[in-house]
C-alpha cells in the first residue's frame, strides 16, 4: 500500500477490494470454533479499518461504484457501533478496553458522520441512523475515564455538530483528504469538518445578533456556546502532527 501511494493521490478500489477479500480468505483461519463477541468485534474492526479507503477514492472514479463502496463501510461502521454497545451492556467493555479500542470507534463515528453530512444521506435508513446516532455518543460518554480526557472532549463537540447535522441539507460526496497519515485521513477530515461547521453556526449567531441591536463586540452566554469546552489540542493524543496549523 505504502508503494502504491508514493505514485498516487489515493487508493483504488480495485486495491481496496483486493485487500477485502485476502482478509475475508484469512479471519476463516483464525477461529476454529464460534468467534465470541469480542472476537467478532476485533474482525469487523479489521474490515473497517480496509474499508475506510474507500473514502480516498483516486482522481477520475465513478461515483456510482463509489457510492456502493462507501454505503458498505458505512453499514460496517454502524455494525461496529452497535455491537460495541452491546458488548458494554453485557460486560461492560467501554469502561475497561484499551485505548487503541476508542481510536477505532472514532474512526466509526467519523465514517457514520461523514455519510450523514453528505449527499448519500438520502440513501440511508433514518430511523437505523438515528440509533447509530444515540449509540455514538453513548460509547463517547461511557468511555470517559476523567475529566477532560480524549472522550470527553470529542463527546462535547460530536453533541453539538451531530444536532446541526441532523437538520442540514449536504451536497457533497463523503470523500476525504488525502493524508500521508492515510489511515488518520477519514478522521482529521471529519475533525476540521466539525470545527468549520461549528464555527460558522457561532458566527451566523454573533452577525444575528449584531443585526438585532446587539453589541457584536459582546461575549456569547458560556452556557449557550457549544465551543466552549472543546479543546482542539486533542490532535495532539493521535501524534497528528503532519503540518502546522492543520485546524
Amino acid at each position: 500500500m505504502a508503494a502504491y501511494l508514493e505514485e498516487s493521490r489515493g487508493v483504488s478500489a480495485h486495491m481496496v477490494r483486493l485487500l477485502e477479500d485476502e482478509w475475508n480468505s484469512v479471519q476463516c483461519l483464525m477461529f476454529s470454533d464460534r468467534p465470541d463477541d469480542l472476537d467478532r468485534l476485533n474482525l469487523l474492526l479489521v474490515q473497517l479499518e480496509i474499508e475506510q479507503y474507500y473514502m480516498l477514492p483516486l482522481p477520475g472514479y465513478d461515483s456510482e461504484a463509489l457510492q456502493g463502496n462507501i454505503l458498505r463501510a458505512y453499514n460496517t461502521a454502524q455494525t461496529v457501533i452497535r455491537d460495541a454497545v452491546e458488548i458494554d451492556r453485557k460486560t461492560d467493555f467501554l469502561l475497561h478496553a484499551p485505548h487503541f479500542y476508542f481510536r477505532a470507534l472514532f474512526c466509526a463515528t467519523c465514517i457514520i458522520c461523514k455519510v450523514m453530512g453528505s449527499s448519500y444521506r438520502k440513501f440511508i435508513d433514518q430511523e437505523r441512523t438515528e440509533r447509530s446516532v444515540a449509540d455514538m455518543l453513548a460509547i463517547h460518554k461511557r468511555s470517559i475515564v476523567m475529566e477532560g480526557d480524549l472522550p470527553a472532549r470529542l463527546a462535547s463537540f460530536l453533541e453539538s455538530w451531530l444536532e446541526l447535522a441532523i437538520s442540514t441539507e449536504w451536497e457533497e460526496e463523503p470523500v476525504s483528504t488525502f493524508t500521508h497519515r492515510l489511515s488518520a485521513s477519514a478522521i482529521m477530515d471529519c475533525a476540521k469538518r466539525w470545527k468549520h461547521d461549528l464555527e460558522s453556526r457561532m458566527s451566523s449567531k454573533s452577525q444575528r445578533r449584531s443585526v438585532d441591536g446587539t453589541d457584536a463586540g459582546s461575549v456569547m452566554p458560556s452556557a449557550a456556546d457549544p465551543m466552549q469546552y472543546i479543546d482542539w489540542t486533542f490532535m495532539e493524543d493521535f501524534d497528528w502532527t503532519v503540518e502546522p496549523n492543520v485546524l
